[in-house]
């Protein structure tokens, strides 16, 4: 049996964070933010058959991380520079203001279809006002991370466990 495998679409994903980001004026923190999107992949990819940006999870400590966005949050150079946002060259789209990121402009609707805002949506509603400790518990109670903790990144296994 052959695998299913996803591309993270990059120039999606940065119209992606800035929809989260944007769902409240003060901005949203970094750990509401990957946890919104990690249930938004997985609301949509059980009911649409593919996941919204196609990203790849790791099971860290506090729960599911989309990897390439965590790197592009974190600033990671070589990330930066994947997406388009070289040394000296176009800026993020989005800027952190203490522990919030919030979006310097709003997010392209061509880059999102219905489906993709449903899902992101309802990822808000999981994840995107709860306390820090709400998050961990609900996300440390998913099957993706209860099962693969110690194997990265996580395989297609929330495919069958919303």
């Amino acid at each position: 049996m052959s695998k299913i495998s996803f591309t993270c679409d990059l120039h999606k994903t940065v119209e992606v964070l800035l929809w989260v980001m944007g769902q409240s004026k003060e901005g949203v923190n970094l750990y509401n933010l990957v946890k919104t999107i990690f249930h938004a992949d997985c609301y949509h990819l059980n009911n649409y058959g593919r996941p919204v940006t196609g990203d790849h999870y790791i099971a860290m400590d506090h729960g599911t991380v989309p990897s390439w966005v965590y790197d592009l949050l974190k600033h990671d150079p070589f990330t930066l520079c994947d997406a388009g946002y070289e040394l000296g060259g176009q800026t993020l789209p989005f800027e952190a203001k203490g522990n919030m990121l919030v979006a310097k402009r709003p997010f392209n609707p061509d880059f999102l279809s219905e489906s993709d805002i449903e899902a992101l949506q309802q990822g808000f509603k999981e994840y995107g006002t709860l306390s820090f400790h709400e998050v961990r518990n609900k996300n440390h109670s998913h099957p993706a991370w209860k099962k693969y903790y110690f194997e990265q990144p996580i395989k297609k296994f929330f495919l069958k466990h919303l």
